[in-house]
């Protein structure tokens, strides 16, 4: 509701001038947000906003002018200014005009402060709401090209932000505030865990260095923006600026969470050393600190665990490993034979490292500091070991290490050839690499690549970075991609080992990007953070998003030729579905399934050929692990659902639901023979329709198996992309909406929101930006007019905010679902 003003007498604009009489005032009364968006008053009713930073003193005299067109005009609307800043517009029910408000505080003759304020009518509200990832919205508002940095974040902003809505119509923001939420209380968390994020924060803060690199270009790098959160999280000063805001715009703001993407490991990961150069941990700056300290209890669990609980251990220990394409083959059998080795297996805590990049140390007294790689990487690599008990024999056309015991920690396994070798050595470029268990089946869903020496900048980004030398990023992900593309530019067929090092990734016991909500304390850090988030009365609804970053690196991929190194296809220009090591990775409850206790080995251990190409939802599925991996998921939701109920009892829940296996492949296969207006059919045409974007199949997909009895939790429909074609588009939607009749075994009842990816058509160019705008509007107008359907939630607010333009109602904003 607005605010009541109070006022010995409010004054109208009929009578154009009001004086009061004053003494000389400072210029920083009036907002510096009042003059970049219109203020939009609703016709036939009454509006309030806070022009003013501060108190307007008593003996200020306010002007207030109102002008069309550059000309003095009388109006039928009525405004007051009340002495703590509170502007008031009341309209008649036929206004419809767009006006300039002059504003003038004057020290007697003196006007020491004027604004020009734009004053239009206001849309009718819309059924249409906004999902916002904060991070680009702040970034549109506080980025500052020309100095480089951010602006300060302030209320006014925010104001301007919170009108660029109002006069679109929309009236709810549902917000997600980044993998670790910038409204958060230090005391959801353990105090060692809250102290040492702000510690490793603010050394990252303190480094003149790469405050530097940072500050020598207009260049908007990652570590900017990056930095930009870990200060908003450390203040309240967002919080009270955000949620101040949107109230007295009277927008209802939504908390959105997601359950599938906790990190960004994908991107940001900065490795943590000891002062002896001891491997510590990967800092994750967008992770909470709950997330960052406390893995084991909160995430999942590599398959090794898996079967580790499940009573398999042997089926887990790396035993042998086994590599196939070395040139020389007979030259390093006539060494070994004469007790001489060319190579070696080294085991590290980490992957071969960019030594111009900044890493983390703790030092003696706890405290921590951002430094060059190669200031630390001496006592870094002495921290490895050589594997002096494992052996090398050749076996036909093999090389194989066995005997290889390995560390309980250990991640990596490197394979190089001893500095003291002066034979060639050269392995294949698309790499041919068996690691066996104890037990004798296959370990795979690991990372194999090469990493090559060198400071050519092609070789460089071969190795992982902290936060690289451009302050963007470059982990693992990276790493793996320009390794294939090293080869690929170069046009090499084989790897000199002599060049740089084979790289084993084992992966860690746990994935900090996946939170396990099967446990407890996963489900209990998460509802304390929604809870300091819903205690600002701005926030009245809960909403679970799939969206997921969780395609973590990986080095394998599967297509025609079934399941190989990823290189394989890369380098023979081939397409492929791309095996992350996230997929390695489950609940640890799963251990405890019959059908894991009961699957064979490689079924759980070995990638298999299409196991992650279709829904995988049935428990006939062939796919064992990946279908116990989706129930686990579901179960998980399922849990923290259920206690997210009694814990917020009042506030409205809504979770996003993807489409069905049975409904994706019928509608999939209905698009595949559907003619084509143009002549012939559609094709592989699905994939432009469903919503890629906030639906990631290989973590989301357990998200339609939750059963949501006896909850009154509201599904919403995880929708479409871009702009598909009418035919294929309802294909969709028929089977989605009959997928989600029954409401998954809800409570509720009634229409629900569509989730529809459109900000893509918006950046549409020329003659297809106009075909693209029409397309985008019936598309709404149709899904609108479905009884199932009541409201379209459009991603994401970055594009509709500051792209939809605010003083054409008509042209692209909402003014079709007028007519």
């Amino acid at each position: 509701m607005p605010r009541i003003m109070h006022l010995p007498q409010a004054f109208g604009i009929s009578c154009l001038l009001l004086v009061l009489f004053c003494t000389p005032a400072k210029p920083d009364i009036l907002s510096t947000g009042n003059t970049p968006v219109p203020f939009s008053y609703v016709p036939g009713g009454v509006r309030q906003w806070n022009i003013c930073t501060k108190k307007i003193p008593d003996d200020i005299a306010i002007h207030v002018q109102v002008k069309r067109d550059g000309n003095r005009i009388d109006t039928a609307l009525t405004t007051s200014i009340s002495r703590s800043g509170e502007f008031t517009l009341k309209a008649p029910e036929d206004c419809d005009e767009t006006l300039d408000f002059l504003i003038e505080l004057r020290d007697g003759d003196n006007i020491v402060e004027s604004q020009t304020l734009r004053i239009q009518p206001a849309p009718p509200q819309r059924p249409i709401s906004y999902v916002s990832d904060l991070v680009d919205d702040l970034i549109r508002m506080n980025w500052n090209a020309s100095t480089g940095r951010f602006n300060q974040v302030s209320k006014p902003v925010f104001d301007s932000y919170f009108r660029r809505l109002q006069a679109q119509g929309i009236t709810r923001l549902i917000v997600w505030q980044s993998v670790f939420p910038l409204i958060n209380d230090p005391d959801n968390y353990k105090p060692e865990d809250w102290n040492r994020f702000k510690a490793q924060s603010h050394a990252i803060f303190n480094c003149d260095e790469l405050s530097d690199i940072l500050h020598a270009s207009s260049k908007l790098e990652s570590y900017q923006w990056l930095l930009m959160l870990m200060r908003l999280r450390l203040t309240t000063d967002f919080d009270q600026f955000f949620t101040a805001s949107a109230k007295e715009h009277e927008i209802k703001l939504t908390a959105s969470y997601r359950p599938f993407e906790a990190a960004l490991t994908k991107y940001y990961e900065i490795p943590t050393f000891d002062h002896k150069g001891k491997y510590l941990w990967g800092f994750l700056p967008g992770g909470s600190p709950a997330l960052n300290y406390n893995v084991e209890s909160v995430c999942f669990a590599h398959y090794r665990e898996i079967l580790k609980n499940a009573g398999r251990a042997d089926e887990a220990l790396v035993d042998r490993i086994e590599f196939g394409g070395i040139s020389n083959l007979n030259a390093i059998a006539e060494r070994l034979q004469e007790n001489k080795s060319d190579l070696e297996l080294v085991v590290s805590s980490i992957p071969p490292m960019d030594e111009t990049s900044f890493v983390l140390v703790q030092n003696a007294d706890n405290t921590f500091k951002l430094c060059r790689f190669k200031e630390i990487v001496e006592s870094v690599h002495a921290q490895q070991r050589v594997l002096n008990d494992a052996s090398f024999k050749v076996s036909g056309n093999k090389l194989i290490a066995s005997a290889i015991k390995l560390p309980a920690d250990a991640r990596y396994i490197f394979l190089r050839q001893r500095k003291s070798s002066d034979i060639s050595i050269a392995l294949p470029t698309v790499p041919d690499v068996r690691i066996y268990a104890k037990a004798g089946n296959i370990l795979g869903r690991n990372n194999v690549y090469y990493a090559i020496n060198g400071d050519d900048p092609s070789a460089m980004k071969t190795r992982v970075a902290g936060i690289p030398n451009d302050a963007m990023f470059h982990t693992d992900f990276q790493a793996i991609e320009a390794s294939i593309d090293y080869f690929r530019q170069k046009k090499l067929t084989e790897f000199k080992l002599a060049t740089g090092t084979l790289v084993i990734d084992l992966l860690p016991s746990h994935s900090m990007e996946m939170i396990d909500f099967n446990q407890a304390s996963a489900r209990d850090f998460v509802i304390r953070e929604m809870k300091t988030i819903m205690r600002y009365d701005a926030f009245d609804e809960l909403f679970i998003n799939t969206r997921s970053h969780t395609q973590l690196g990986g080095s394998t991929g599967d297509g025609v030729d079934g399941v190989q190194p990823m290189a394989h296809y890369r380098l023979n220009g081939k397409n492929y579905y791309h095996y992350g090591r996230d997929r390695a990775y489950a609940p640890l409850s799963s251990s405890t399934t019959k059908a894991i206790q009961n699957s064979e080995a490689e079924l759980i251990t070995q990638f298999q050929s299409g196991e992650w190409m279709k829904p995988c939802q049935k428990e006939d599925s062939p796919y064992i692990w990946r279908y116990q991996r989706n129930k686990a998921i579901a179960n998980g939701v399922e849990n923290l659902l259920r206690q997210f109920e009694p814990e917020f009892p009042d506030p409205r829940i809504r979770a996003d639901i993807p489409e069905s296996e049975a409904g994706t492949n019928e509608s999939d296969k209905e698009i595949t023979s559907m003619p084509k207006p143009d002549g012939g059919v559609y094709g592989n045409y699905f994939r432009h329709v469903r919503g890629s974007l906030n639906h990631i199949p290989s973590i989301g997909e357990g998200m339609a198996m939750v059963d949501l009895s006896g909850l009154s939790i509201e599904p919403v429909f995880l929708g479409i992309r871009y702009a598909p074609d009418d035919g294929p588009l309802n294909a969709f939607v028929d089977r989605y909406i009959e997928f989600l009749d029954g409401n998954l075994g809800a409570g509720y009842s009634g229409p629900k929101s569509f989730f529809y990816e459109a900000q893509e058509t918006l950046r549409a160019k020329g003659t297809e930006r106009e075909r693209t705008r029409m397309r985008r509007e019936k598309i709404i107008r149709d899904l609108l007019a479905r009884d199932e359907i009541d409201e379209i939630i459009l991603y994401e607010s970055a594009d509709w905010i500051f792209n939809v333009p605010i003083s054409d109602r008509h042209a692209y904003g909402y003014g079709f679902l007028d007519e």
